[in-house]
């Protein structure tokens, strides 16, 4: 058996405090999860694992996923996708090109009473290496 190791400049930095974010129902547009931001020139990718959990009255929905953030070296623009493992909550990711904070929109779930939370934990941030 063959172990590689990754030089050191793309292992990547793992971080293993939790954030905890409310999920605001119905959102138009993209909204910012504060604490969850990249540093343009010191990152140039990282990876999330999410659990989200949507609840009314009527209606619960658990998921469960991977965000990858990545910068593109050519167009220097940053783009965000996901990958869910559990369900399909009706929340959707994407990245601010001004501040690089990881944003989400979410989609009207009906019912009395809503709540909507979000975790992440598990990050791992790649550093540049120009």
């Amino acid at each position: 058996m063959t172990v590689l190791y990754l030089p050191k400049e793309l292992a990547g930095i793992r971080d293993q405090t939790y954030i905890l974010a409310d999920i605001v129902n119905n959102t138009a547009v993209l909204t910012d999860i504060m604490d969850l931001e990249l540093i343009d020139g010191y990152h140039i990718g990282a990876r999330f694992l999410f659990q989200i959990t949507r609840r009314t009255d009527t209606q619960n929905i658990q998921e469960v996923g991977e965000v990858y953030v990545s910068r593109n070296r050519e167009t220097l623009v940053w783009e965000a996708s996901y990958d869910s493992k559990l369900g399909a909550s009706g929340v959707y990711f994407g990245i601010n090109q001004s501040n690089l904070q990881l944003q989400y929109q979410a989609t009207d779930l009906t019912g009395a009473n809503y709540s909507g939370t979000l975790t992440v934990g598990n990050k791992t941030y790649i550093k540049d290496n120009p």
